[in-house]
This record gives C-alpha cells, structure tokens and sequence, in this order.
C-alpha cells in the first residue's frame, strides 16, 4: 500500500532583491497512517516553509514548480486554492507556529474554532458551539464557556495557541502538521497537547508532521525524525535509531548541544561554531562542511546525497559518517592537525 503522503524531490524558492532562496531544497518522504514524523534543525534551516509549502500557503514571491507532495493519490502541489479548500481544516489541518498572526484579529474566538465545523460538516448553533466547548477543554482552556465571546488580543500567548490547536483539530483531520505546536506553553500544557494529539492518533488513525526544536519531544513522541539543514535533509532514521546511533556531524552536534543534568553547576554549554549558510549564493560541496568537524577536502568540493546508512530506513547525507571507519579516521587526522578542511578549530570529541 502506498503512504498516506508521498513527497519527492520538493523545492521552493523565493524571488529577492540579492536573487533566489533556495529554503527547501530537493527534500523527499514518505509518511503512512498513524505515524509520527519530527522535523528538526535550527532557526533557518527551512521546517516552516516545507509545512507551508505542502499546505500551499506561501506569498507570491514563492516558485513551487519542482516537485511533488501526494496526499493519499491527490496532488497537492500546484491545485487551485477552492480545490485545496475542501481538504484544508478537514483532511489536513495544520497548527502555525505563531497564533496572533494565524488566528483573526477581529473573529471571536469560538466562531474561528468552529468556522471549520459548519464549512465541512455543516454544524451550526448549539452543535457547533458544544464542540467547541469540548475542543477548548480538551486543550486545557480554562473557563471556555466565558472565553468562547472573547477576541484573540483578550488572551494570553499561551491561551491563543491552545485556540489554534483546538480550531486545527476540530474535525479530526486525517493529517496534522504542527508547527512549533508548544512553543508558547508551560511544560504542564505541553504534556496535555501532546497526550491529546496522541490520543487522536490512536483513535482516528491520524498521521502527524511534528516540526520541533525540542529533541526531547521528538525522542518521546515520535516514530521518525528526519534533520535539515540549509533546507534540505540530512539525515533521516527512525526515532529509536537516531537517538542512539546517528551518523551526521550536524545530527551529534544537535544532540550534544543539550544540557545535561549530570553537569555541574555553570557549565560551559556546547554550542555548534560558525553560522549557517547563505542560501541565496551556497558554496561548493556540502553545506555543513565550514562548521563541521569531520570534513575533509572533498567535503569542500562534493555534495553529498542522502543514501542508507549502516541499516536500512536510516539515511544519512555525509562521506564521513560518525562512528564509522571513514568517521573516525576523519575525526582523528582534524584532532591531531587541529582544524577541518575548511579551518574549523577541532578539540578533543564531543
């Protein structure tokens, strides 16, 4: 059987003065029924715009004209906007990542969560209103009777995410892409939002899109995670085999980057060196190489594709991966001269 969304080779860029973004770049997955796949990286490295991109909400500015993202046989890329409109809110839902520009300055809350009920199931009046009401408890607003009037400016950052999650799963969409999902709430509310979205997993089948800073939630609520990078993946594996045998530098350089309890007081925390790259005029070779402790001349000149690791269904983009023969030995001649290739400083292992 196929999966429930297919997307290959998918590419958007953006028009600027200084030329073209590449924000995503050749990125391909599949991802079936009931499964979870995180998408993680820094600030930059090109989440947002891929959800965008698959929910064709992008400005004009934007050229989606290569590749393909396929929706249980439908093509979502380049469909008209009153095609997409009968999927949007009801097949495929997606939680933005900022609420005050995704939710209607000037629509009362309650009307904003179920404008989605009376478009695609027709509930109107009492029906619609009590569905509300149990979305909004289901996302732990307190008091929604009382808050179901309100406008979007009458609430707290944290309360106007949980209106955007509630206004995303109001008809149980078959596919969720949750952007930053529990950005702007205390840990307490996270744990509810993700033990509900987990629930609704269970329940209706319904996959998820989790984009996520948070290693943490990607470790435990996840079945895959996939890692970009200057707007294309790097590395892809299930969740279990990710977190304890990753083979990309930027990967280990992410996972070291965690603060650790067992640390003592004013540690000194690990940071990733340098700066990501300029999308508009890439180097040569592979994006991550100037900041990379593994890379080697080739890195400078060569650009990795991304292919099956040590096991299958783990894919990696590196020619040294970590924690293989070609990895150490890399590692091991950048220790003892000091620097990488590309002049990166390199001290003892992470």
């Amino acid at each position: 059987m196929s999966a429930m969304l297919e997307v290959t080779d998918l590419v958007t860029t953006f028009r600027t003065a200084r030329g073209l973004v590449r924000a995503v770049d050749g990125v391909s997955f599949e991802l079936d029924t009931g499964r979870t796949l995180a998408i993680v990286g820094e600030s930059g490295s090109g989440k947002s715009v891929l959800a965008r991109s698959l929910m064709n909400l992008l400005p004009s500015s934007a050229d989606t004209s290569r590749g393909t993202a396929v929706y249980q046989g439908t093509q979502l890329r380049g469909q008209s906007a009153a095609a997409l409109r009968r999927i949007w809110g009801d097949e495929i839902s997606m939680i933005f990542q900022d609420p005050m520009t995704s939710l209607n300055p000037v629509v009362r809350v309650g009307r904003q969560i179920t404008e989605s009920l009376r478009f695609h199931r027709g509930q109107r009046g009492a029906a619609a209103q009590e569905r509300a009401l149990e979305l909004m408890r289901d996302v732990g607003i307190p008091d929604p009777a009382s808050r179901l009037s309100v406008y979007p400016h009458q609430l707290s950052g944290g309360m106007r995410q949980r209106v955007a999650i509630a206004t995303a799963l109001a008809c149980e969409p078959s596919l969720l892409i949750a952007d930053e999902p529990t950005t702007a709430l205390d840990v307490t509310i996270q744990r509810q939002i993700l033990d509900l979205l987990q629930r609704l997993q269970v329940e209706h089948g319904m996959a998820i899109i989790l984009i996520t800073h948070d290693l943490g939630v990607a470790a435990g609520r996840t079945d895959e995670v996939a890692v970009m990078y200057a707007g294309r993946i790097v590395e892809k594996a299930a969740t279990p085999v990710l977190f304890s045998a990753m083979r990309h530098p930027y990967t280990e350089a992410l996972l070291a980057s965690i603060p650790r309890l067992e640390n003592a007081v004013h540690t000194r925390l690990t940071t990733i060196g340098g700066r990501p790259p300029d999308l508009i005029n890439p180097r040569r070779g592979c994006a991550f190489a100037p900041r990379c402790r593994y890379a080697q001349p080739r890195c400078l000149e060569e650009d990795p594709v991304l292919e099956t690791a040590t096991t299958v269904g783990h894919e990696v983009a590196c020619f040294y991966p970590v924690d293989t023969e070609a990895g150490r030995a890399a590692l091991s001649a950048n220790s003892a001269a000091g620097v990488s290739a590309a002049g990166t400083t390199v001290r003892a292992a992470v």
